[in-house]
């Protein structure tokens, strides 16, 4: 057990399985930063922690809805979530975070408008949102009071006037 663990690093662990990282979270209950990106075998771990506040998945490509879910309700103070490069996440339940500032999903190309909404809807506090390069989308709704920086660059099929109706419910949006 970790007891004092607080930070942990495995990016990079292509064969790390998802027990693993699944036990090191429960494991570790002082656990506030965990970076699992590139591990690509990662499919569905089971991450919990009462005081994680920042993880970063990106490059799981392998990664499920269902396992986004799980982190987003199991992890209440969560501040940072980097899911860039996760191409297989489609609809995962709507992650909502009273904490969440920070969330890069770019380059996760199958999610759809109802996701994103569904997030900025649900986290008040989201200062920055990433979903460069996520190409489903056509008519996002992406409004927050505290929405400094949503990047869509690479989002084509966004239509025009996206960034008006963006720019009127994010009162603190610096465009």
């Amino acid at each position: 057990r970790g007891e004092c663990l607080w930070h942990v690093d495995l990016s990079g662990c292509g064969e790390l399985q998802d027990g693993v990282v699944t036990s090191l979270a429960a494991g570790c209950p002082r656990l506030k930063v965990l970076r699992v990106s590139g591990c690509t075998q990662l499919r569905h771990p089971v991450v919990r922690g009462e005081c994680l506040e920042h993880v970063d998945l990106s490059g799981c490509g392998e990664l499920q809805d269902g396992a986004v879910t799980s982190l987003a309700a199991g992890c209440p103070r969560l501040k940072f979530l980097k899911l860039f490069g996760c191409n297989l996440l489609r609809h995962p339940v709507p992650v909502r975070g009273e904490c969440l500032e920070h969330v890069d999903l770019s380059g996760c190309g199958e999610l759809q408008d109802g996701v994103v909404t569904s997030l900025a809807a649900g986290c008040p506090r989201l200062k920055v949102l990433r979903v460069s390069g996520c190409t489903q989308f056509r008519h996002p709704v992406i409004r927050g009071e505290c929405l400094e920086h949503v990047d869509w660059s690479g989002c084509g099929e966004v239509k025009d006037g996206g960034g008006a109706s963006l720019a009127a419910g994010s009162p603190s949006l610096q465009i």
